[in-house]
């Protein structure tokens, strides 16, 4: 909980997502909902939900299950410039 003073400061700031994803296909197993949890509306309605202005997507390619997911993240940043950034990495994270 912030102190008072300090929330009274922030009051009508955007509020800013810093690290989240989205995936054409969910690169764990297993899926907890294909339909819904890895497409790119799944941040928006995140953030909408709590109140949040903009989100930072982290697009990370995991194996070889997702090796597209820096195209599929930069579209949907695209779609949505006011409300997606596109934070990239480089290279395929093995996990």
């Amino acid at each position: 909980m912030l102190p008072a003073a300090m929330a009274a400061d922030l009051a009508g700031s955007p509020i800013l997502d810093c690290h989240t994803h989205c995936w054409r296909r969910w690169p764990y197993a297993p899926v907890p909902d294909a339909a819904s949890r890895a497409t790119d509306e799944q941040p928006l309605y995140e953030t909408d939900a709590g109140s949040v202005s903009e989100a930072l997507v982290v697009s990370a390619s995991i194996d070889d299950t997702n090796a597209d997911n820096l195209g599929y993240v930069a579209a949907a940043c695209a779609r949505h410039p006011d409300r997606l950034r596109l934070i990239g990495s480089r290279g395929r994270l093995s996990g």
